[in-house]
């Protein structure tokens, strides 16, 4: 898959709290913006942090809590159970793949930011004999 992280704001590694939840309100929607907060998820690096499978994880839970979250994300079965709707799990991949790329290429900036350079090539002298 091409992630193309120049739909992302430069700073978008900062953002926490109501900026991170506009940034998954914008690329993934509002059902991902109420899992990440209902799992306390509330920054980019909160949520580089954690795994995917975490995330869904909550519907494996029996907590009164999360039944409204559930049935927002999931779809329930006849035997009760629940299966994630791929809409949902899909954004959230993207998002996490979108973010570590960005993560990626900001480390790449980095390390080329410290790697001194190369030192000047020596100079050889000529001595003439006579």
């Amino acid at each position: 898959m091409i992630v193309d992280t120049s739909v992302l704001p430069t700073d978008a590694l900062t953002y926490t709290d109501e900026q991170f939840f506009h940034l998954v309100r914008n690329l993934c929607g509002n059902s991902s913006v109420n899992l990440l907060e209902i799992l306390c998820i509330r920054s980019v690096q909160s949520f580089l942090l954690t795994d995917t499978k975490d995330i869904f994880s909550v519907i494996n839970f029996d907590c009164d809590q999360l039944e409204d979250i559930k049935r927002e994300i999931c779809f329930q079965l006849q035997d009760k159970s629940y299966i994630i709707k791929p809409g949902v799990e899909s954004s959230i991949k993207y998002l996490k793949e979108l973010l570590l790329t960005k993560n990626n290429e900001h480390i790449t900036r980095l390390k080329k930011k410290v790697t001194p350079p190369p030192p000047p090539p020596t100079r050889t002298t000529s001595s003439s004999s006579t």
